[in-house]
């Protein structure tokens, strides 16, 4: 594979054309959940998972009439819509939630959140890392994941859910990158397989025996292979959307600047491609409804992930 050093892994990213909050500005008067009756009856179509600061900001900024709502199991959950500005009475019911970085962690948010929301689909928001400096991808691009292969035990998991499939194949298409000068870098969505682990790798060397085991893979993030789980066991629709903020193994100081930059494409990535007209025809697993017992054992959850809840 050949590779080079671009231009776009120096220096700050380009300036954005919306208001990205900062954390002083989100909302910080919370409302009793029970406020919001029968959640079967003010359903959730977006469940959003975000486990930085840099991704949650973008994906609040975006949404509209939020609200702050406290729930025993769930902590902090944001509700709010994301309008259509070509159709305004068609707009997307939101969920926002932070969780804990890694595998388990995300496994066991995401099941318990479905649990309580029944979401139509789920979306891993973030960033990722190029295994390297590579011609194919650069800082401020997304990749959305088509498969998943997992490092922990090498190997390919099966493609991504049904409908998501279908809908990134046109990824991309029609999006403009919210950026001030549309010239200052070409912002691309890339479909790819994706790497994914419980931790983050960055020995080099390690990396390249990835880069051998995996030749198709385009990223590497953690915490999908945790949604993927939940996603199986619940019959939910999932997906992985991701910026990528730099390459795996460099300094932190180098990616730091990129991290909501990148996060702010994949957020907006997401807002263009999952609309009301996309979403009205996707079904929730109703199953799930009553069922809103803590996955608190994440370990178990992790290792057996069949079962629907772990005591």
């Amino acid at each position: 594979m050949s590779t080079t050093r671009t231009r776009h892994f120096k220096g700050p990213p380009p300036e954005l054309s919306i208001s990205i909050k900062a954390l002083k500005d989100v909302d910080d008067i919370p409302i009793p959940w029970e406020s919001r009756g029968d959640q079967s009856q003010v359903p959730t179509e977006l469940l959003l998972m975000t486990a930085t600061d840099e991704a949650f900001l973008p994906c609040y900024s975006l949404m509209e009439h939020v609200e702050k709502v406290y729930h025993n199991t769930l902590g902090f959950v944001y509700f709010g819509e994301f309008k259509d500005t070509n159709h305004k009475h068609q707009s997307v019911k939101v969920a926002l939630m932070k969780h804990y970085e890694g595998v388990c962690e995300t496994l066991k948010a995401v099941t318990n959140a479905a649990h309580v929301l029944h979401p139509k689909v789920t979306i891993l928001v973030g960033t990722c890392e190029t295994l390297e400096r590579t011609i194919k991808v650069k800082p401020g691009d997304v990749v959305i994941a088509t498969k998943l292969a997992t490092y922990d035990d090498d190997r390919i998991l099966p493609k991504v859910s049904r409908n998501v499939r279908t809908l990134i194949l046109s990824a991309g298409h029609g999006w403009k990158p919210p950026l001030k000068d549309p010239e200052s870098l070409k912002v691309k969505v890339k479909t790819a397989l994706m790497i994914s682990g419980s931790d983050k790798i960055k020995n080099r060397e390690s990396l390249k025996n990835l880069q051998k085991d995996f030749p198709d893979a385009l990223v590497i993030e953690d915490g999908g292979r945790g949604l993927y789980e939940a996603a199986c066991d619940l019959k939910m629709e999932w997906a992985i959307v991701k910026g990528v903020s730099g390459s795996a193994g460099e300094s932190e100081e180098v990616s730091e600047s990129w991290k909501q930059f990148s996060s702010t494409m994949a957020a907006s990535v997401v807002y263009d491609m999952f609309k009301y007209i996309v979403l009205q025809n996707w079904t929730r697993e109703r199953e799930l409804a009553g069922d809103t017992k803590d996955v608190s054992n994440a370990e178990t959850a992790g290792s057996n992930h069949s079962q629907r809840n772990v005591n």
